[in-house]
């Protein structure tokens, strides 16, 4: 089929050949697919993997499973299951099904009838993917119920001791909203209603196709531009989320919230009170805001709506105070907290209430961010479209529409990369204006976040000769990433007389720190268990996207395809002229190695006891800064050039991932469908 389009601009007839019906045949079989597939892993039971050494028991040696599919835990809703004998201490498998299809809230473990000691390890519960209980990381989602003696958790497994009548205790509970275990993101894919997928879809499909067509004069199939293509995408999906995200069920976004009320009032440096709580003295109205916001989205089929109604009508009454404890967030500079204290800072002029502070930080927390990554996508040379897929991915749009500050983080980030690509590759000279507006662009990323500190070397991959020689390059070199590590630096010593460790795992930063140095290679076997550890779900799904207090999971297909699609287009993302040589690349990788080794050392330091076998806190959203960086390890010019049609495959397939995950997040929080 054969389109005649006229161009106004340049007076000549544009012939556009389309197969637009077979393009649009497999982009509905493509979801039609898509929803039948949604329907049958719905459909499938729960499956319950673990070993399992009984040392002693009293009566019959049998456990029992009991699920909450909505109506509680109840005699109707259970499994039970006897245990091998004898109790020789021996670890067995056994692999449990549950008698639903329908979706699990919540897990009660009954281990034994009577008393004895068990030891239980490797649980893992599936349904449309198999998910490993992390309970060394997690151990407040262990719930006792009922004559639990005591809880025994080490990497060996969970032993559990008994001395009563009909023990129990809760594997996951959907009530508490911190937990890592909680049934949204760990028991099930929400049950997605596929016509509800199915039609907003394809609404998307010709939404998309309008406002391609729109944003490029008629163009759209030969010249599809990124940067216009992501001001319209991360605005709209930005906004959606910005609304439509509960309140605070975002990672850390409380303590977000404190830090930025605080500084919206010019209190550049939190409090310390008594000697283990660091925050500030804040409205009460905004200090208990969190806890009720959040009590209307933890029970499932709760109505949330009157609760956010009553919310948003709550005065300020910013005369009413009590310290807040935000620890978390107390020490971080105020630069990455900068558009959610302006917008807070504009609702207080207009006597806006809490909830609604909330939500205007968050907005312009978005709108930075968008201008960051735009501005980026303006100045690199090439990867314009690997930039576009790692803005717009689940993730690291769900943190710049939320209160936190890595939403700032990844778009300076971005910004910077995008800046040495253009100095290295495209500026002839760098004149004393580039040299400030560089200078400014790497101070602001210094002072965002110390893990990303050795992301300044990367000027060693622009040539000396635009700096005016290697003398002038040396020394300017030298100021500069001496000027970064000043600055970030300053901020920590200034900050460090308020600094309170994290003590629920009696975490000691200068222990841990001597540790490092006098056992570097038992340090190193830390990390390679953390990594090991971690596996996958961390490092590969966290980067990709998981959604709220990190226990919403994305289905599978888009964790896999997004991956794969960043890895094509990073391969044919190229552009003529524009190589990278070896030594580009060794540098590159020297930077990666700094940049995650000193993610590690800071959790290390920050959130484990001293000489922990394993560092708590590893994930993969830490990453995305450092996204460009490892899909240039993959740039080659053997193939150069994405075809014309490529953007709005690109373009499509982003619409379809974002809009499938709004409905995730719909459904987990709003709908409840199963």
């Amino acid at each position: 089929m054969h389109w005649t389009l006229f161009n106004g601009q340049n007076d000549r007839h544009l012939k556009i050949r389309l197969k637009s019906k077979t393009f649009l045949v497999c982009y509905l079989a493509l979801f039609l697919v898509l929803s039948a597939g949604a329907v049958f892993f719905n459909a499938k039971r729960t499956w319950i993997d673990f070993d399992l050494a009984l040392h002693s028991a009293q009566g019959i040696p049998a456990g029992e499973f009991y699920f909450d599919t909505g109506n509680g835990f109840n005699e109707h809703e259970t499994v039970k299951f006897h245990y091998f004998q004898p109790c020789d201490g021996q670890f067995h498998h056994y692999s449990i099904g549950l008698p639903t299809i329908y979706t699990i809230r919540r897990l009660r473990f009954d281990p034994l009838q009577d008393q004895g000691v068990i030891t239980i390890k490797n649980i893992v519960v599936q349904k449309q993917r198999p998910i490993v209980f992390n309970y060394a990381a997690q151990s407040d989602t262990l719930i006792p119920q009922n004559a639990i003696h005591s809880i025994d958790i080490s990497v060996k497994g969970i032993t559990i001791t008994t001395d009563g009548k009909d023990p129990c205790l809760i594997l996951s509970n959907h009530f508490a909203p911190y937990s890592a275990l909680s049934v949204e993101g760990l028991l099930d894919e929400p049950g997605l209603n596929f016509l509800v997928l199915l039609t907003i879809s394809v609404l998307a499909f010709f939404l998309t196709l309008g406002i391609v067509v729109f944003l490029n004069n008629f163009t759209w199939f030969c010249n599809i531009r990124p940067e216009k293509t992501f001001l319209l995408l991360g605005a709209t999906f930005g906004a959606l989320l910005v609304l439509f995200n509960p309140p605070f069920q975002a990672p850390d976004e409380a303590a977000h919230f404190y830090r930025s009320f605080q500084l919206s009032e010019f209190k550049i440096k939190a409090d310390k009170h008594r000697k283990y709580q660091s925050g500030g003295y804040l409205p009460k109205s905004v200090a208990m805001l969190p806890l009720r916001a959040m009590k209307a989205f933890q029970q499932p089929g709760q109505k949330t709506m009157p609760t956010l109604y009553a919310l948003i009508a709550q005065p300020l009454a910013s005369h009413e105070r009590m310290f807040s404890s935000f620890a978390s967030t107390a020490i971080y500079c105020p630069v990455p907290y900068l558009p959610q204290s302006m917008g807070i800072l504009l609702g207080r002029q207009l006597d806006f209430s809490p909830l609604c502070l909330m939500y205007l930080g968050r907005a312009f927390s978005l709108a930075f961010w968008i201008g960051l990554v735009y501005a980026a996508l303006k100045i690199t040379p090439f990867f314009k479209w690997v930039f576009f897929l790692l803005a717009l991915s689940p993730m690291c749009l769900f943190q710049a529409s939320s209160l936190s500050y890595d939403g700032f983080t990844n778009g300076i980030a971005f910004l910077y990369i995008a800046l040495i690509l253009h100095y290295t590759f495209v500026k002839d000279f760098l004149g004393h204006k580039e040299r400030v507006f560089f200078f400014l662009v790497s101070a602001l990323l210094a002072l965002s976040k110390l893990a990303y500190l050795p992301m300044m070397l990367l000027i060693g991959l622009i040539p000396t000769d635009k700096l005016g020689g290697k003398k002038v390059y040396w020394s300017f070199t030298a100021i500069y990433v001496v000027s970064c590590a000043v600055l970030a630096f300053s901020w920590i010593w200034y900050t460090s007389d308020i600094y309170v460790p994290y003590s629920p795992n009696n975490a000691n930063p200068q222990a841990q720190l001597a540790f490092i140095l006098n056992n570097p290679l038992e340090y190193l076997c830390v990390v390679a268990n953390s990594m090991k550890y971690s596996g996958m779900n961390v490092f590969f799904r966290h980067f990709i996207g998981v959604l709220g207090q990190l226990t919403l999971m994305l289905p599978n297909w888009i964790y896999f395809s997004y991956f794969a699609a960043l890895l094509l287009v990073a391969l044919r993302d190229g552009k003529e002229g524009i190589s990278l040589n070896y030594g580009n690349k060794l540098l590159i990788v020297l930077v990666l190695i700094l940049n995650i080794a000193l993610i590690f050392t800071m959790l290390y330091l920050s959130f484990n006891a001293p000489a922990s076998d394993v560092i708590i806190g590893l994930q993969g959203r830490y990453l995305i800064p450092l996204g460009p960086l490892f899909f240039l390890l993959w740039y080659t010019t053997r193939w150069q050039g994405l075809k014309p049609d490529w953007g709005f495959v690109l373009t499509s397939y982003v619409v379809l991932v974002l809009t499938s995950t709004l409905v995730i997040l719909m459904n987990r929080y709003y709908l409840m469908v199963i």
